[in-house]
């Protein structure tokens, strides 16, 4: 705790949060691009295909799904 602010420190690099939001910016940059025929071939941030079918409409009743995260994930 900063003695002055009463806030805590912070810690070294970057919140899981923060990396996750980049990731997702980057990765919809690519896609749009790609959809057009537009820029690479290739959208370097790469996506969780178990994870996006876990998540999707899934019912509340049934228990959840385990899934790996994505490459360069937290």
């Amino acid at each position: 705790m900063n003695p002055k602010t009463g806030k805590p420190t912070l810690r070294a690099g970057y919140a899981p949060t923060t990396i996750a939001h980049n990731l997702s910016a980057v990765y919809g940059f690519y896609s749009f691009h790609l959809h057009f025929g537009r820029g690479p071939l290739v959208n370097p941030v790469l996506e969780s295909r178990a994870r996006r079918a876990a998540l999707a409409h899934r019912s509340p009743i049934e228990t959840r799904a385990v899934h790996r995260r994505a490459r360069l994930r937290l």
